[in-house]
């Protein structure tokens, strides 16, 4: 498990859930087996990498690292 101080889930306009790791901004990308939920950074478009993946609304792997 990945323990931040600097995380926190918000429900946009659009009414689309997003993470907010630091300064990054993840979008819900599917939930899988169980309670797991894998995000994308917002900037997925532009081929970042870095994902986070939840379960139980607790971050169990985080890929931190963006390319912009």
């Amino acid at each position: 498990m990945v323990i931040l101080d600097n995380v926190a889930s918000i429900v946009e306009q659009n009414g689309k859930n997003v993470l907010l790791i630091g300064s990054n901004r993840f979008m819900k990308h599917y939930t899988g087996r169980g309670d797991r939920t894998r995000w994308r950074c917002c900037k997925s478009f532009n081929k970042c990498r870095a994902i986070a993946i939840t379960y139980q609304d607790r971050i169990i792997k985080l890929n931190n690292s963006h390319n912009h």
